[in-house]
């Protein structure tokens, strides 16, 4: 691989730090913008012509605003947070008396970012919905979904500082009466229940979701929701089958397209699973294109580069595979560890060493973050034992490679390894997958450097084992 096409990438590196979530690192906490977006892109207007799957807040809508208002929940129901505040924001446009897009506008601002700025907007648009009760009161169901909104807004920021009026009432009371005033609505069904789902109430809300695909199966929101819950749970067959419905059903969303994708390698599918990597790309830059703004704005981006990158990985392609992490770097920390890993693993040194010397320059917090992947280049390219082993469950089995009595200690290591490997692979469906086998590649190249060759072997197999979705 040319290690140009890494130095290009890190002109953009912003200062972020690793977490474990899917979304890159940090979200906004800057009043000019939400979660990865500008407000200028959140602003941006849109029709109601988007193919995020059929909104059902209104069954028959009579207008645009209505259609709008029912796009802004396709929308938030296939995780596309940005252009559902767009949809709302743009009914509120054309109907400054709109109530619900208004609480449509507070939940697409809360479910991509909760800091003080996300507070503020989320807060006016409710707000909003206070002034237009001064002048036209709401019906029963309007009030249920507002005081909803209101309650949800409480228990994501936690305190009601930028709130005008500051009754309220519990969540769980709000939710109760939502449900009494129109339960039979198919967006209080999947999007309400799974705002508010858990590991205690899962199984029902699965049930909810259910009843939702057997009385409408277009709801592409509802087989979304269905298909992580597969995952949860580790029936990835049924995950591919709500997969395969939600692709149809809402061609239009990258993310829609991604999740099919992330259910393939588990059955080995994986040139399957790159096709639909590049289908959710090309949307991606489409929509960037289209709306004039970075490609970085949807978070959803980063995401599918880095499952984009591990596909190449399961599919032996080295070079794709690392100029797609490469990519990744200015958006998510997380990548840059996988870029060099990757070069590491694949004994790569110089362009393993020209990332971490610029990774390094940029500020003491990244040379603390790739700390141990510059020991353990030094080992590769000078034999110099390792001191430094990062941090986490890893860190110490690593260092048991190189203690004075590896060789005599393989088998057991072999089982350390695979245990921690298998519980790595086996969380998080397919992003487990993407977040071990650089690793994985890692200790098995370190192994084979140190000539622990049934420890290097044991390792060999595991990563068969993982390529073919046998873990």
């Amino acid at each position: 691989m040319k290690s140009s096409l890494i130095v290009l990438s890190l002109c953009l590196i912003q200062p972020i730090f690793a977490d474990s979530t899917h979304a890159p690192i940090n979200l906004s906490t800057s009043a000019s913008a939400i979660g990865s977006a500008k407000l200028s892109t959140l602003n941006l207007p849109i029709t109601s012509k988007e193919k995020f799957g059929v909104g059902y807040f209104y069954q028959s809508p009579k207008n645009e605003e209505q259609k709008l208002i029912n796009q802004g929940y396709s929308a938030l129901n296939v995780f596309h947070y940005v252009d559902a505040y767009r949809s709302f924001k743009t009914a509120f446009d054309l109907n400054p008396s709109s109530s619900m897009a208004l609480v449509g506008m507070n939940f697409s601002v809360l479910l991509q970012d909760t800091s003080d700025g996300a507070a503020k907007l989320a807060a006016s648009a409710l707000n909003g919905v206070e002034t237009i009760k001064e002048h036209n009161p709401l019906n029963l169901k309007e009030e249920g979904w507002f005081d909803f909104a209101k309650a949800f807004y409480l228990s994501k920021i936690g305190n009601d500082r930028h709130l005008t009026i500051k009754t309220s009432v519990p969540l769980s009371q709000a939710f109760q009466a939502l449900m009494a005033n129109d339960g039979s609505n198919l967006e209080a069904k999947t999007f309400i229940h799974w705002i508010l789902l858990n590991s205690q109430n899962v199984e029902y809300i699965k049930n909810i979701l259910e009843e939702v695909v057997a009385m409408e199966p277009t709801h592409a929101g509802a087989q979304h929701y269905l298909l992580h819950i597969a995952e949860m749970f580790d029936d990835i067959p049924l995950a591919q089958t709500y997969g395969r419905a939600l692709i149809q059903l809402a061609k239009g969303s990258a993310h829609a397209q991604h999740m099919f994708g992330h259910t393939l390698p588990q059955t080995g599918q994986w040139q399957e699973a790159l096709n639909q990597f590049l289908i959710a790309d090309s949307i991606h830059m489409d929509w960037a294109r289209k709306n004039g703004v970075e490609l970085s704005e949807d978070w959803h981006y980063a995401h599918n580069l880095d499952l984009m990158a591990a596909t190449y990985l399961g599919l032996k392609d080295y070079t794709n595979a690392l100029i797609n992490w490469s990519k990744a770097m200015s958006l998510d920390a997380r990548a840059i560890r996988k870029t060099i890993g990757l070069s590491l693993a694949l004994n790569q040194l110089d362009e393993a060493a020209e990332v971490l010397t610029q990774i390094e320059a940029i500020g003491p917090q990244y040379r603390q973050f790739v700390r141990d992947l510059r020991e353990e280049h030094s080992f590769l390219a000078n034999k110099v034992t390792p001191t430094q082993f990062g941090s986490g469950e890893l860190a110490p089995l690593i260092r048991k490679i190189f203690a004075s009595d590896a060789s005599a200690q393989e088998g057991t290591l072999s089982k350390s390894f695979e245990n921690y490997f298998v519980n790595v692979f086996r969380s998080g469906g397919f992003d487990g997958w993407s977040n071990g086998f650089v690793d994985l590649m890692r200790v098995q190249n370190l192994a084979k450097t140190k000539k622990l060759m049934i420890l290097s072997s044991d390792l060999e197999e595991l990563m068969v084992k993982a390529r073919e979705g046998r873990i």
